[in-house]
């Protein structure tokens, strides 16, 4: 969810990751500046995406064992993992 919220001192975008199965909140950060024109909400944009990709780091890894629901991969606490964490995974 993202909303912006603009006044006569400034913008704020905060953009809000929302688990939809259990509304449970996985993220929210926002940026603001002073600065409205146009290249400038660009570089919000920009520092928006540099927050959420700092919560939500990419790794890589293999699936090395499947069964019934769920996997194991060959990454684990030092890539930043837990037990029971929900992961995109690509196949290539």
């Amino acid at each position: 969810m993202v909303s912006v919220e603009e006044n006569d001192k400034g913008i704020n975008v905060t953009l809000r990751l929302v688990d939809t199965e259990t509304t449970q909140i996985l993220a929210n950060t926002d940026v603001y500046d002073e600065d409205k024109n146009d290249k400038n909400i660009n570089w919000l944009m920009y520092g928006l995406a540099l927050k959420m990709k700092q919560q939500f780091p990419m790794m890589q890894g293999e699936v090395i064992h499947v069964s019934g629901k769920g996997f194991h991969v060959n990454a684990g606490a030092n890539h930043g993992l837990s037990i029971g964490m929900k992961l995109l995974v690509f196949r290539k």
